[in-house]
């Protein structure tokens, strides 16, 4: 009978000067991207009980050991980053409303 496991696959798109965390349980590298499992406690059955708790364990695990250090690597770099998106995004809204009021004139 197969396993019965909530997996969790993530991915960073790391910068190459970005030196990866080490994690403190091991003292080796976190990676960059990796797969997960956590098992369901109860094999003969299926119980949302279970996947509830595979749920609770996986966000505390990768929030802990995985994103957490990973964000802290990353420092302020992702800050500089949203608000250039938002301008960006702002700035390309403001041209369309003027597109739309130059299309009305004609």
């Amino acid at each position: 009978m197969p396993v019965r496991a909530l997996t969790i696959q993530y991915s960073f798109a790391v910068p190459h000067n970005v030196v990866p965390p080490i994690s403190e349980p091991s003292g080796k590298p976190v990676p960059a991207s990796d797969s997960l499992a956590f098992p369901l406690r109860d094999q003969s059955v299926f119980d949302y009980k279970d996947v509830v708790a595979a749920i609770q364990e996986a966000r505390a695990i990768t929030g802990y050991n995985i994103f957490t250090p990973w964000r802290d690597a990353m420092g302020d770099r992702e800050k500089g980053r949203d608000v250039k998106n938002a301008k960006a995004v702002e700035a390309e809204d403001e041209g369309e409303g003027e597109r739309e009021r130059e299309d009305e004139d004609m």
